[in-house]
C-alpha cells in the first residue's frame, strides 16, 4: 500500500499473512497491546475495519497492476466454415467442424501457455512496492545489532542504457569474532508460490567488491533455510542464473533435509560467520530478477 511508513508496512505485511497479535507481539518484540494501538491506527489509515476488508481492499490494488493479456479468436474463419454448413454442403460439414476444433485447441493452448509464462517470469513482482520487502539485522548480541546497518531502496534506474527496477542495498557490518547478519526479507504470498512452483533464480548484480553477501530461502516452520552465495566484482555487471538445487544448507542443519515447498521468506543479505574477517561497508543492486 502507498504512503504507509515502513514500520506500519511491515505491521501489514504479517496483518494479511493473517498472523495473530500475539504471534505478531512475538515476531517484533513488542507487547499485543502495542500490536492493537498500531493495527488500529493502520485500519484507520487505510480506511478498513477489520483484516477481511484490509485483504480485500489488498487484493484489489494487487489486480488492477496485473496486466492478462487475453487472446481473441478469429471469428472470420469460423464464420466461414459456418457458412458452409448453412449451405447444408455435406462436403464440407465434418471437415469444417474438424477445422473448429483444431483453431479451438490451438487457442486454448497458445493461452495456457501464455498465462503459465507470465505467472512463472515475474521480474516486476518481485521488486515492487506491494512485495513487502523490509529489513533486519540479527547478530550474536545487541552491542553487534546496534553497530550494524542495513538500508535499501526500490526504484528506477537506468542501467544498460535501459530502465530497470532496482534493489539497492547498502551495509555496514562492524569487526567482530561474533556472526552478525543484515538483511532484507519479503514474505509475499505470491513470490513464494511461485518459489514453491519454480525450478530456479536468475538475475544481476551491480556493486563492489565486499564479501558476505547470499541469497536464502527460508522455513519459518523449523527455521531451517538454504542459501547461495553473490559474488560481486567491483563496478561491473555479473548475471547470475542459479537452479535451486544449488542452494546448500548449513552443516548444522543437514540432519533434516530442506524441503523447497516449506520455503516461507526470500532473504537477499550479508553475513559474517564467527571468526571471520568479514566487516565493514558494501553496496549492491540487483535487477532483472526472475523466478523460473
Amino acid at each position: 500500500m502507498k504512503n504507509l511508513t515502513p514500520k506500519e508496512q511491515v505491521l501489514f505485511n504479517l496483518l494479511i499473512e493473517r498472523h495473530t497479535a500475539k504471534e505478531i507481539a512475538v515476531k517484533l518484540n513488542i507487547s499485543e497491546h502495542t500490536v492493537d494501538y498500531h493495527r488500529t491506527k493502520l485500519y484507520r489509515k487505510l480506511g478498513v475495519k477489520s483484516i477481511d476488508e484490509l485483504i480485500e481492499k489488498y487484493n484489489s490494488v494487487q489486480q488492477k497492476e496485473m496486466i492478462f493479456i487475453n487472446p481473441k479468436p478469429s471469428y472470420s474463419l469460423i464464420q466461414y466454415l459456418v457458412a458452409f454448413i448453412n449451405r447444408k454442403n455435406k462436403k464440407f460439414i465434418f471437415f469444417s467442424a474438424a477445422i473448429i476444433i483444431v483453431v479451438i485447441s490451438i487457442l486454448l493452448i497458445w493461452y495456457n501457455t501464455s498465462t503459465q509464462s507470465s505467472s512463472v517470469n515475474q521480474k516486476w513482482q518481485v521488486f515492487h512496492a506491494h512485495a513487502g520487502w523490509y529489513s533486519r539485522i540479527d547478530a550474536a548480541n545487541q552491542e553487534l545489532i546496534s553497530a550494524s546497518s542495513m538500508t535499501f531502496q526500490i526504484g528506477y534506474e537506468i542501467i544498460e542504457k535501459q530502465e530497470k527496477s532496482v534493489l539497492s542495498l547498502t551495509t555496514y557490518l562492524p569487526e567482530s569474532e561474533d556472526w552478525c547478519t543484515v538483511q532484507v526479507v519479503t514474505l509475499n504470498t505470491m513470490i513464494i508460490h511461485i518459489i514453491r512452483e519454480g525450478t530456479g533464480l536468475r538475475f544481476k548484480v551491480l556493486g563492489d567488491e565486499g564479501v558476505g553477501w547470499e541469497l536464502a530461502l527460508f522455513n519459518d516452520g523449523n527455521h531451517f533455510h538454504v542459501e547461495y552465495p553473490i559474488h560481486t566484482v567491483n563496478n561491473k555487471i555479473i548475471e547470475i542464473d542459479v537452479p535451486f538445487t544449488d542452494f546448500r544448507q548449513p552443516i548444522y542443519q543437514t540432519q533434516i533435509p530442506f524441503d523447497l515447498n516449506t520455503v516461507s521468506h526470500l532473504f537477499i543479505q550479508r553475513h559474517s560467520p564467527r571468526f571471520s574477517s568479514i566487516s565493514g561497508s558494501s553496496t549492491i543492486k540487483i535487477f532483472d530478477f526472475e523466478i523460473y
